[in-house]
């Protein structure tokens, strides 16, 4: 009796590991099998196995070698691609089979006793097939074999990716691994096609104001050459850009062209660029129209796989930035006494000295001088300055007008003439003046008489 109760213990106590070992081990194995993995490429779904074994297998990267597109490393669509997929062996807790076997006691009663621990199967090699179950991208299955399972890689698979369009979508793949065992494992994966992430517009206008003040602004009366600078507000990078610029006729307005396209090479993420075009769109506009008005541009974005972007953009034509007064005259007494100071009957050569205030440089510049005053005689009414660039720059008129006092007038006199300052594109500034009749600086007398 007592020999049966000691074989039923262990027996008992063997099954009882048996199972709990058993337990456990699937437990851990299941666990780790449905640990998915994934990154900006793909998604690990699952992974499945056919029979227990002593390891586990994941899909841990896709390595993307773009061969056309914007080298982020996703994958785009409409690009083209070399993917390596990596994966990941990892042993787990052994799976041990305990068996037993019978024995003949010497009261030939059946007993039982623990014979071994049968380790699992050695696996040196794997079969590797990885299977394209989407039409949104194109390649062949691979299928390959490797007996380096401290780095599984593949070999390179040529990929294509469709024209996805704005939304992110997922590709579905297959991967059977088998070992050198024939135990398998299935993994469901889905490689991942982001949504268009960048973001086109026009930052602004580079402007070469060729014919006019050289301020890159544009300006009433100038003649133009435009250059759009295209700015990517997205998270990638991109290649060969195209923007159609379009305007509306305007009849204060010539265009060269009515209609542009630019091409720019690549354009980083959240950065700009200037395309420089031998043929840009010039622009001729009118001295007649309205400083700040409006020129409307439609703007159609296009990258060289297919995704547009539609814009809408204004070019304004905006007020001069300089502002034009007096900042001193000049006298030249050109038949009296060469004081430099017009008295009366004199006929005085007047010089001008103008200011620019602004922040842009000047046009060439004329200065038209009247005055309503009987006493001054005008002969040449107009003066011309050449454009000086800089703001609180000033520069003297190259000619003089000159007029003559009359002898009637009393010295002390203020005579007013106003100034009207203007340039070629229809910008003027008005500055009044007043001319001051000063006594002559001597006195003669009579000091001696020859008789």
């Amino acid at each position: 009796m007592k020999n049966k109760l000691g074989l039923f213990i262990l027996l008992a106590t063997s099954l009882l590991s048996f199972s709990c070992e058993k337990i456990l081990s699937n437990l851990l194995i299941d666990t780790i099998s449905n640990l998915g993995s994934s990154s900006n490429v793909f998604d690990q779904i699952s992974s499945k196995k056919d029979t227990e074994t002593n390891y586990d297998i994941k899909l841990s990267n896709i390595v993307v070698n773009e061969v056309s597109g914007n080298n982020d490393g996703l994958l785009n669509q409409n690009e083209k691609a070399e993917l390596s997929f990596v994966f990941n062996l990892k042993k787990i807790v052994s799976a041990k089979t305990t068996v037993v076997e019978s024995i003949k006691t010497n009261d030939t009663k059946e007993a039982f006793r623990m014979k071994a621990n049968i380790e699992e199967k050695k696996v040196d090699s794997l079969r590797i097939k990885i299977v394209n179950n989407s039409s949104l991208v194109e390649f062949e299955s691979a299928d390959f074999y490797t007996s380096n399972l401290s780095k599984i890689e593949s070999p390179k698979i040529y990929l294509k990716v469709s024209n996805t369009g704005q939304t992110l979508k997922r590709a579905p793949i297959s991967i059977i691994i088998t070992d050198n065992n024939g135990d398998i494992t299935n993994i469901k994966a889905e490689l991942l096609i982001p949504a268009i992430s960048n973001s086109f517009s026009i930052d602004d206008w580079n402007i070469d104001d060729y014919y006019g003040n050289n301020d890159g602004i544009a300006n009433r009366g100038e003649k133009i050459r435009i250059y759009p600078v295209l700015r990517n507000s997205g998270k990638s990078n991109t290649n060969n850009i195209t923007a159609t610029i379009r305007f509306s006729d305007n009849n204060l307005v010539e265009f060269s062209q009515i209609e542009k396209t630019y091409n720019y090479n690549k354009i980083k993420s959240f950065s700009e660029s200037i395309k420089i075009e031998e043929e840009p769109i010039d622009i001729n506009i009118s001295k007649n129209i309205q400083p700040n008005s409006i020129l409307p541009v439609k703007i159609d974005i296009k990258d060289d796989f297919g995704n547009i972007w539609t814009e809408s953009s204004n070019l304004k034509i905006e007020k001069i930035a300089n502002d034009i007064s007096v900042k001193t005259i000049a006298y030249l007494d050109e038949n009296g006494n060469q004081d430099f100071l017009p008295n009366k009957g004199e006929r005085v050569k007047l010089k001008v000295v103008l200011e620019n205030t602004g922040t842009s440089p000047t046009n060439d510049l004329k200065v038209e001088i009247k005055s309503k005053q009987k006493f001054l005689d005008i002969s040449k009414p107009e003066l011309f300055v050449e454009r000086f660039a800089k703001k609180y720059d000033s520069k003297l008129s190259e000619d003089s007008i000159v007029f003559q006092l009359d002898p009637n007038v009393a010295i002390g006199d203020n005579y007013p003439i106003s100034m009207k300052i203007y340039d070629d594109f229809n910008n003027s500034w008005n500055d009044l003046r007043l001319i001051t009749v000063f006594p002559v600086a001597y006195q003669l007398s009579i000091t001696k008489m020859d008789i």
